[in-house]
């Protein structure tokens, strides 16, 4: 229940709140839903898209590297080299 509002709650901050909340809440709610971040980005790109601003989706190459990191983190905490 908490993923699915942390979930809805990061896709409507896009609109209603600045971006630097909406990257905060990305990375805390990215542990829990690790794909998260390429679609927030791919949604703000969508959404903020100016033709002359730029040549390449900034915020979808963001959200991929983030979401790369995220994984990445996962799975170092997931495999231990301590077997109790």
């Amino acid at each position: 229940m908490i993923r699915s509002i942390s979930v809805t709650a990061a896709l409507i901050s896009m609109v209603v709140f600045p971006w630097q909340f909406t990257a905060l809440l990305v990375v805390f709610v990215a542990f829990v839903e690790p794909f998260l971040p390429m679609i927030v980005g791919v949604g703000m790109d969508i959404i903020y898209y100016a033709p002359h601003a730029s040549s390449w989706p900034q915020w979808s190459l963001y959200g991929f590297g983030m979401a790369l990191a995220v994984l990445f983190v996962r799975s170092r905490l997931q495999t231990s080299s301590m077997r109790g």
